[in-house]
């Protein structure tokens, strides 16, 4: 390479960056900090625009210069024609066409000549031979030979500047260019003006976003576009440049063979490259995503469509789902609770907020929904509330595909046109073809959703101390204690203690607003935000934070404020520890304490035996894959010990297992289990 000094056309940045400042205000950019970050500050410093290149392929800078000293930048083809035919369009549209037939029969010529030295084949150049030549090629070895007059000492013949555009001027003029503005579409053009949307890569802040704005600034003084998303780049999981060369990735034909084009893409909108951050791309995280949204939304369908085929099930097409069971009103609130603000964030174009609340509605949907709603689909009797379960289910499940839609394209279609597509008249063919789902918010019901989600929290807690402590979910337990201060909120919560017995398998729960009989709480300071107060004085100030006694950290919690050296407190300057009394479990969340008995008496020890016992009676039926409607006979040996056990609660095992009787012998064919420790061998018979 040679660095040489060389004369080149310049486009005057310096008088268009107050405007260019200005209208970049007006852009919504997401992520947000580039607007005054990286790209406001590449505005301010950006120097004038080189916008020539000397090269022989690209638009030709149109300016002639003629030996007078007259320059004369062509506006468009008819004042080129206007130049060429002396004020003549129509004599200098003739001179073009004549003009660009005779170069391109010489450069045939030129070409059929050296293919005919080196024994190529020439079929191709005789088809271009009879080709039809437009009068309007704008190519430099057309435009270059044109004879352009003077319009100023009007007998020269004027020679353009050999340069060709910079590619990114032309890249900068898409918006006009792409619709011949201002010779063609103009209404279309202003009605279209600024682009609602456009979306490039963060190196576009210096490349095809700031071309956009130039132009935009210096044509009309207005921004190019009002919402720009900007993504960042995708490295190998080692975050090096993705190389063929290397192959330091997987191929994508490979990963949409292997996990499919939808678990791709929301992989990628939920990336951090929507943020204009890097990604290290790995296969695993594809693979989590089909996990944690693909396969539990798959499952809620399947199992919709299992019992509905079981009892013949048929929506009805004209209904909404009305129903008086709190965990229905909860799902149909949390939908549309959750379609509000999908809706709101894609409005504000944060793609990246918006898996985050897909993932957290079909947790609830599959973990807390469908767990919970089970046996009403289960029972045999086709009562209201099990209509009202499958109305509410089916709901759940279309609509969510049209708020999937966009993320999911093939799942959702899949799903829709199997729910949908010939049970509704005046359905659309497709799930894309529906109108996208707005939030009804006379259904939704705040209050309901905050006790649901107290609720799961402190399921969640206790979940926690069993595991903590190794007790499996299938072992009852005495007693649990739930702590809640707000006295509304813990009698939402107090309404749902047999839900929440049921979760945790314990025999009682209680509720309290006083945790001190469960755990000792001490106050420390918030470094951060009272580190700024007292300075060199924090480390005194923070002795007399940690000596406050629990009644004074009460009085801060129901809003009093204390004077430390000077400067009035708040509970929001304090953070608490918490330990736990001797002989009690706690798990403290936020504004929730629970605490577990965890003794397990031998009246306790035989139920767990027996959910134990269920479970591998169950594992059973789905591996003779038996119909969830098969009822069985069940033959176990065992010993005493599980014997008794089993014998206590025999009336659950058959209710469970939808098993008509249990026989205590021993059978051929049996399988070997453990139950708890204890060995028992067990065989299941389908009843005719």
């Amino acid at each position: 390479l040679i660095y040489k000094a060389i004369t080149t056309w310049f486009m005057r940045i310096d008088s268009l960056k107050p405007n260019m400042l200005e209208n970049n205000q007006q852009i919504h950019w997401v992520p947000e900090h580039l607007r005054d970050g990286r790209f406001g500050k590449g505005v301010e410093s950006a120097p004038d625009w080189n916008i020539s290149r000397n090269r022989y392929w690209g638009t030709p800078l149109p300016v002639w210069l003629c030996a007078c000293g007259h320059r004369e930048c062509v506006g468009g083809l008819g004042q080129l024609h206007a130049l060429i035919g002396g004020g003549n369009v129509e004599k200098g549209k003739k001179i073009h066409a004549e003009t660009a037939r005779k170069v391109s029969d010489r450069l045939r010529t030129r070409s059929r000549a050296i293919l005919e030295e080196n024994g190529i084949d020439v079929s191709w150049a005789e088809r271009l031979e009879e080709a039809d030549i437009s009068s309007v090629d704008l190519h430099r070895h057309v435009i270059d030979e044109l004879p352009v007059t003077c319009p100023s000492c009007g007998g020269t013949e004027m020679a353009r500047t050999p340069e060709v555009l910079d590619c990114w001027f032309e890249s900068g003029s898409m918006p006009y260019a792409q619709g011949h503005y201002p010779f063609d579409n103009a209404e279309e053009f202003e009605r279209g003006f600024p682009a609602d949307f456009i979306a490039e890569g963060l190196d576009q802040t210096r490349g095809w976003f700031y071309t956009l704005t130039v132009l935009a600034s210096a044509l009309f003084g207005k921004e190019a576009f009002k919402n720009v998303v900007v993504n960042g780049i995708i490295l190998s999981e080692e975050g090096k440049k993705l190389s063929k060369r290397l192959r330091n990735y997987t191929p994508p034909e490979e990963i949409l063979d292997k996990l499919g084009a939808d678990s791709l893409r929301l992989f990628l909108i939920n990336s951090p490259a929507v943020k204009a951050e890097d990604l290290r791309f790995s296969e695993r995280g594809v693979t989590e995503m089909s996990r944690a949204v693909l396969l539990p939304f798959w499952n809620a369908y399947s199992f919709f469509v299992t019992y509905a085929n079981v009892d013949q099930w048929q929506p009805d097409p004209n209904a909404e789902p009305r129903s008086d069971n709190e965990l229905d009103r909860w799902i149909i609130s949390l939908l549309n609770h959750t379609v509000a603000q999908v809706n709101s964030e894609m409005e504000r174009y944060n793609l990246y907020r918006v898996v985050p609340l897909l993932v957290e509605f079909i947790d609830n949907l599959t973990n807390w929904y469908i767990r919970r709603s089970r046996r009403r689909f289960w029972k045999s009797e086709n009562d209201a509330d099990k209509g009202n379960a499958y109305g509410t289910l089916y709901h759940v499940l279309v609509e969510f595909a049209k708020v999937m839609a966009p993320a999911l394209p093939f799942l959702t279609e899949a799903i829709y046109r199997n729910l949908v597509v010939g049970r509704r008249e005046d359905a659309p063919a497709s799930v894309h073809l529906c109108a996208y789902p707005e939030a009804d918010r006379k259904r939704m019901m705040p209050a309901l959703e905050t006790k649901m989600r107290l609720v799961r929290q402190a399921v969640t807690m206790g979940r926690a101390l069993r595991s903590r402590f190794n007790i499996k979910t299938r072992q009852p337990l005495s007693e649990m204690t739930v702590v809640i201060r707000n006295a509304e909120r813990r009698n939402l919560v107090a309404e749902t203690a047999s839900l929440i017995a049921e979760e945790l398998n314990v025999k009682n729960v209680t509720f309290s607003d006083n945790e001190d009989s469960l755990v000792s709480i001490s106050a420390k300071p918030n470094y951060r935000r009272l580190g700024r107060v007292y300075g060199s004085g924090m480390k005194e100030a923070a002795k007399e934070i940690e000596a406050f006694s629990q009644a004074e950290i009460r009085g801060l919690e129901s809003g009093e404020t204390r004077t430390i050296k000077g400067h009035n407190i708040g509970f929001e300057d304090i953070e608490l520890r918490r330990e736990r009394r001797e002989g009690i479990e706690v798990e403290t969340e936020g504004e929730i304490t629970v605490a577990l008995s965890t003794e397990i008496t031998d009246e306790l020890r035989a139920e767990g035996h027996a959910r134990e016992f269920v479970n591998r009676v169950q594992n059973l039926r789905k591996k003779r894959e038996l119909d969830v409607t098969d009822r069985i006979s069940i033959v176990c040996a065992c010993d005493d010990t599980l014997k008794r056990a089993l014998e206590t609660h025999v009336g659950y095992v058959r209710s469970e297992t939808l098993a008509t009787d249990v026989l205590w012998q021993e059978r051929e064919g049996a399988e070997s289990v453990d139950i708890n420790g204890l060995p028992a061998r067990i065989q299941i018979e389908r009843i005719n």
